[in-house]
């Protein structure tokens, strides 16, 4: 069945634009925008009563029948964020459908703004409902772009001498996996800035902080849950303060810990969170990559699991003009190229200059919501909050993407 364009969430998300924070306008800050790339990003969460069982059907095979759960009610939760520093996402054009077995119950979103760092997040409600299976589906078209930094601008913000805009202060706060606050997170701030992380300017903090995290974190894979059937469920997360005293573990660990020790450091700081299209689904996608470095080279097919990627964004703030901007920052993929980043008077790539971002859609600031929402499964993004009580049940997510087109759209899963 077609999805329904979202309405009411036109009207609530037109207030929400403002929360963005006093951004400076595209061009006329240290980043710079290239390559734009129009795309459509279809999430599908699928919850299903657990455990399941089998049982023989009148052919002599194996059917599956999940055992049934029963809510009074229920509010179904999925980020939806107007933008980031490579993206802005077309919010009145979402289109959305939430069913429990095969009835819809919910197709326009409320959109709840306000959230740590601007975040916005999508709330779907639910009636009185019995049966197998609750079924998200989020289609979000968005613009990506690839970034280019300009480190003689950004070398000229300075720390604010009054208070960091609002967006940015709650862009300070610790979070899940992102414990800021930690004593092992607050130690290696101090010990990595001699107790002193504001003796040098905000860009340069930053980079000093991601060079010490590269060379700090061990990365020991990508932190994926798969269930018994290899589907998607979730991410395999430690966490800030398992990076910073193990020094290792899964990518979303060494994203958090960059995010903790800007934090800490008093530099305002975001999580996103992003399927990557290029990596996913390859060839499939129609994504042109001579080089190889954004996809894997040699590789047509989508990915059984989807590749969802961390990165970090740090707020730069021009006083004088009362507007910022953020700064993309993919230290996972600088580790990738090795456990020692450059001199900090040269470029970085990955820092600021991103290659890749036209084909990695941000989703994200968050591995799990930030109210008081479960999931069925390992944090995902989604959540939701059943009354009376949380029923048993699994979750498996899937994630798609097609290229958004005049007249039409090439579309892959």
């Amino acid at each position: 069945m077609p999805m329904i364009n979202c309405k009411r969430c036109v009207l609530v998300g037109a207030a929400a634009f403002s929360l963005a924070g006093p951004l400076l306008a595209a061009g006329k800050g240290a980043l710079q925008l290239s390559n734009a790339t129009e795309w459509t990003v279809k999430a599908d969460v699928f919850i299903e009563a657990h455990p399941a069982q089998y049982r023989r059907n009148g052919q002599g095979t194996n059917a599956r029948f999940g055992r049934e759960f029963a809510v009074r009610e229920a509010a179904v939760v999925f980020p939806l964020n107007e933008g980031t520093a490579s993206s802005v996402a077309d919010i009145k054009g979402v289109r959305s459908e939430l069913k429990f077995d095969q009835t819809i119950l919910d197709t326009e979103p409320t959109l709840l703004p306000d959230y740590m760092a601007g975040e916005q997040i999508g709330r779907w409600d639910m009636p009185q409902s019995k049966g197998r299976s609750l079924r998200l589906q989020v289609e979000i078209p968005m613009t990506l772009h690839d970034t280019k930094i300009d480190e003689s601008v950004a070398l000229k913000y300075d720390w604010p001498k009054e208070d960091w805009p609002a967006i940015a202060q709650s862009a300070l706060r610790p979070q899940f996996m992102v414990q800021s606050d930690d004593p092992a997170v607050a130690e290696l701030v101090r010990t990595w800035t001699k107790g002193k992380p504001k003796k040098v300017k905000p860009y340069l903090l930053a980079k000093h902080l991601a060079g010490r995290v590269i060379e700090h974190v061990q990365i020991n894979g990508q932190g994926v849950y798969p269930d018994r059937h290899g589907r998607y469920v979730g991410m395999r997360i430690n966490g800030a303060v398992h990076a910073a005293t193990e020094g290792q573990g899964f990518d979303y660990d060494m994203a958090a810990l960059l995010c903790a020790v800007y934090r800490n450091a008093g530099l305002p700081a975001r999580l996103v969170v992003g399927f990557d299209i290029a990596r996913s689904l390859e060839g499939s996608a129609f994504v042109v990559d001579p080089s190889g470095e954004c996809g894997n080279p040699g590789v047509d097919e989508a990915s059984a699991v989807p590749i969802i990627h961390p990165w970090v964004e740090f707020f730069l703030y021009d006083e004088a003009a009362q507007a910022g901007e953020w700064i993309p920052v993919d230290v996972v993929r600088q580790r990738e190229f090795g456990s020692r980043p450059g001199p900090l008077d040269r470029e970085w790539k990955y820092f600021g200059s991103h290659p890749c971002l036209a084909n990695i859609a941000p989703i994200s600031f968050h591995f799990h919501p930030p109210t008081t929402v479960a999931s069925a499964g390992p944090p995902a993004m989604w959540g939701w909050l059943p009354s009376p009580r949380i029923p048993a049940a699994e979750q498996v997510l899937t994630f798609a993407a097609w290229r958004t087109v005049k007249g039409g759209s090439k579309r892959t899963r």
